[in-house]
C-alpha cells in the first residue's frame, strides 16, 4: 500500500489494524493478556472471523465483544483515512470511546426493534441493516459533509437477500449540501443498479429530509 504515518516505509491492512503504534495501544488496553499473543499472530481473515464470533476476547466484561471489535476496527479505519485525506484533527485517541458508544447505539437499536420504515415506500430510515426480500437487492446510501469547506462525499454498498456484495462506489461531489449529496447517492445507486439489470431495488438511507423530498416528488 502506501507509506505509513507512524514511520515505517510501507504499510498494509495488517499494519493499520494491528501493528501501527497508535493502533497497538488500543489492543494492549483491551485484549486479555493470555489471549494477546494469538490475537497478534493470526492471519487477517482468521483474526476477523475469530473476534467477530468470540463471546469475550477482551478485558471488558461484555458478551458483545464481536460488536465492540467490529466497531473498533471500523473507527481505526475511519481515523486513518481521515488523517490521510482531511486536514482536521481526527482524534485517534477517541477510537475506543467512539467504538463503545457505537456498540451502545447498536444494542439500543436492537432493543427497539431494528429499522424503522416511513409509510409503504421502499425508501427507509435505517437504524440496523436487514436483508431485502428474495427477489430484491438493497442499496445503502451514506454521505459525509465537511462543514469547514462544504465538500461532500457519498458512498453506496449494495447487497442481496443473503448479504452478498453486488456493487459499491464512493464519489466526491465537491461543494454541496448534505441533502444534495444524499440525493446524488440515490441517483447514482439506482443508475448503477439499472445498468447491471437489477429491477427490484430497495434504497436505504439515514436522511429523513431526503426521503421526504423523494416521496413528495419535489
Amino acid at each position: 500500500m502506501g507509506p505509513a504515518s507512524c514511520g515505517v516505509s510501507m504499510e498494509d491492512v495488517n499494519h493499520i489494524l494491528r501493528f501501527c503504534s497508535s493502533t497497538l495501544q488500543f489492543w494492549l488496553e483491551l485484549i486479555l493478556p493470555d489471549k494477546l499473543q494469538r490475537f497478534m499472530e493470526l492471519d487477517i481473515p482468521s483474526w476477523v472471523v475469530l473476534n467477530l464470533s468470540s463471546v469475550n476476547h477482551g478485558v471488558d466484561d461484555t458478551s458483545h465483544w464481536g460488536l465492540l471489535f467490529a466497531a473498533i476496527v471500523w473507527n481505526i479505519w475511519l481515523a486513518r483515512n481521515a488523517k490521510i485525506f482531511c486536514t482536521d484533527d481526527v482524534g485517534e485517541e477517541l477510537v475506543i470511546g467512539r467504538s463503545r458508544h457505537l456498540l451502545q447505539l447498536t444494542l439500543n437499536s436492537q432493543d427497539t426493534g431494528g429499522s424503522s420504515r416511513i409509510g409503504h415506500s421502499n425508501l427507509s430510515l435505517v437504524m440496523l441493516w436487514s436483508p431485502p426480500p428474495g427477489l430484491f437487492i438493497k442499496v445503502n446510501i451514506d454521505a459525509t459533509h465537511h462543514p469547514s469547506d462544504g465538500f461532500a462525499r457519498c458512498g453506496v454498498v449494495t447487497r442481496d437477500f443473503l448479504g452478498s456484495w453486488k456493487f459499491s462506489f464512493a464519489k466526491s461531489l465537491g461543494v454541496c449540501s448534505v441533502v444534495d449529496v444524499e440525493l446524488w447517492g440515490v441517483y447514482i445507486g439506482l443508475s448503477l443498479a439499472w445498468n447491471v439489470r437489477f429491477r427490484n431495488v430497495i434504497i436505504e438511507m439515514d436522511s429523513q429530509e431526503s426521503l421526504q423530498i423523494i416521496q413528495g416528488g419535489n
